[in-house]
């Protein structure tokens, strides 16, 4: 049998149309590739901070320890109504109540009216619930400092090129204690 003129007419349209959607598949492919880059990208830098950060909470909570076995509550014997703190009495001369401010401000209010402690439980749940920065619902921002000066991350940056993370105040898992809001900021 031989091919007629319509018949390689009607092959060559159906070639043409399957290398055009062979090109557009190879398009969404190349893509995706892009994005799943940028995506692995994103996590590593959100491991990476995390890691940093759950260090500096180590070291904060230890510091903290530290801070309040130095500061224990003590009453002179005789005395069934007035509570003083040994460490500032000893090392003032004076005698200074308890809760002293040493303490009062290891447990003032945080973000949301939360105590310390409840803060310290909210980014230990998160901790534990494995929620990194650049987690799908975190919406803080990478950023880089190269000389002197600080930018948001673009995305040529490469992992090791992050310096921290903004934490922001609608971010669930991060958003940081009303006090330190504005301090520190990034770009």
């Amino acid at each position: 049998m031989t091919e007629t003129s319509a018949e390689r007419g009607q092959a060559e349209g159906i070639i043409t149309r399957l290398r055009a959607e062979l090109a557009a598949s190879e398009r969404i492919r190349e893509n995706a590739d892009f994005h799943l880059g940028q995506e692995m990208a994103r996590r590593q830098l959100a491991e990476k901070e995390s890691g940093r950060l759950r260090a500096e909470l180590e070291q904060a909570r230890t510091a903290k320890a530290r801070v309040t076995e130095l500061h224990q509550q003590y009453r002179f014997a005789g005395d069934g109504t007035t509570d003083y703190c040994a460490h500032c009495n000893q090392i003032s001369g004076g005698w200074v109540p308890w809760p002293c401010p040493t303490l009062t401000a290891l447990t003032a209010a945080r973000s949301g009216g939360q105590s310390a402690t409840e803060w310290d439980r909210a980014v230990a749940e998160a901790e534990a619930a494995g929620v990194v920065f650049g987690a799908p619902d975190c919406s803080c921002a990478p950023f880089v400092r190269q000389d002197g000066v600080t930018r948001y991350c673009d995305p040529d940056d490469t992992v090791d090129q992050i310096s921290g993370w903004e934490r922001r105040p609608d971010c669930p898992y991060h958003a940081p204690p009303a006090a330190e809001a504005n301090e520190g900021a990034a770009p």
